[in-house]
């Protein structure tokens, strides 16, 4: 995945019904799937041989109330101090950044109320 600071580096779709999602954009576009290895419902979408998104399966338990949608998120060089710069400008942390893999990631919302995440890859810091 492209990890340039501040542009948009990965995609991932939350939906009540994974199945159907999957037959969906396999339909659509021809992705095919790998469970991703962790135990809550992730798979990684392919195209072409490159991943193209995320897929996650909701549960009542953590996403009671809200609808299936996408999810973007946007690269960044040091997550932590970006958090501290988002708040100052009027935004707000939803989940203090947390670490997947060889990721950290936050997820935040903006002045205006639309919700991101940030994305470092360890490894990248400033």
């Amino acid at each position: 995945m492209p990890m340039d600071h501040g542009h948009f580096c990965w995609n991932e779709l939350l939906t009540w019904d994974i199945d159907a999602a999957k037959a969906f954009y396999a339909t659509l576009y021809g992705w095919t799937y790998d469970a991703s290895g962790r135990d809550d419902g992730y798979w990684i979408a392919w195209n072409n041989g490159q991943p193209a998104a995320g897929l996650f399966q909701m549960t009542p338990e953590r996403f009671a109330g809200v609808p299936a949608h996408w999810f973007a998120y946007i690269a960044d060089q040091d997550v932590d101090a970006s958090l501290a710069r988002l708040v100052a400008q009027g935004g707000t942390v939803v989940r203090e950044s947390f670490v997947v893999g060889d990721m950290r990631m936050a997820i935040v919302r903006d002045a205006g109320g639309a919700f991101f995440g940030l994305c470092q890859k360890l490894g990248d810091e400033a």
